[in-house]
């Protein structure tokens, strides 16, 4: 029997060349609900694993992935579009509760948000990381992971600020807060990663993200005047 996966010859209920299980039925509801809730919930599953670790012990994800396990660990980039997709649904949400005038600009925004947080300011803060942190040795794609790694931890913060927003729980200013943590949780997560004198660190990663938001800014407001 072939794999229906890669067409590799194959007699056990895996595949030796892909590892995909054997399938002898058709898809059913209860085997596609199974998919799902093991691809994003299950202990065992790789995404699970490599945002449980970017919280605990975000220094090992990075150099584990630098060193070549990479099979461990979910794409950075592929991480990243998830978690944006799922802050910008629930930026609608926020948009469409609170400002209903001006829902169809928030949208039309929001649509192109993720991909210029990926387009611009993981290249932006990835080149900025590369010049203030030279001496450790990490080239620019090397940064390029370390940034859009960082960004998907402190977007999972800001869509836990959204989340307690949407719950009626707490009243505040969601943008601001999860801004201002977001800012601590990227200072935290380099101060973790580049270890030397902190203070050095922290200021440079300050810089780092100063500059990377006015290097943003720029297409947000070609943007913007466009929908005007």
């Amino acid at each position: 029997m072939k794999c229906q996966n890669c067409e590799n010859p194959t007699v056990d209920n895996f595949c030796s060349n892909c590892g995909q299980k054997k399938i002898t039925k058709r898809l059913s509801i209860a085997e596609f609900k199974d998919d799902i809730l093991n691809t994003f919930f299950n202990y065992e599953s790789v995404l699970f694993k490599t945002i449980f670790k970017l919280f605990t012990r975000p220094k090992q994800v990075i150099t584990d992935y630098f060193y070549g396990k990479r099979k461990s660990y979910f794409n950075p980039i592929k991480l990243l579009f998830i978690i944006l997709s799922i802050k910008t649904i629930l930026e609608l949400k926020l948009n469409n509760n609170t400002q209903e005038t001006r829902l169809a600009f928030e949208i039309i925004n929001s649509e192109y948000w993720k991909l210029i947080e990926i387009i611009v300011l993981v290249p932006s803060y990835s080149f900025l990381s590369y010049l203030f942190f030279k001496k450790y040795k990490y080239n620019f794609a090397e940064h390029l992971v370390i940034n859009t790694y960082f960004l998907s931890i402190t977007s999972i913060f800001t869509i836990l600020i959204y989340l307690l927003k949407l719950s009626d729980f707490f009243d505040f200013q969601s943008g601001v807060v999860s801004s201002i943590i977001s800012y601590i949780i990227m200072i935290w997560l380099y101060a973790n990663l580049f270890r030397r004198k902190i203070s050095h660190t922290i200021l440079k990663t300050i810089l780092v993200i100063f500059i990377g938001l006015s290097i943003l800014m720029f297409p947000i407001i070609l943007i913007s005047k466009s929908l005007q």
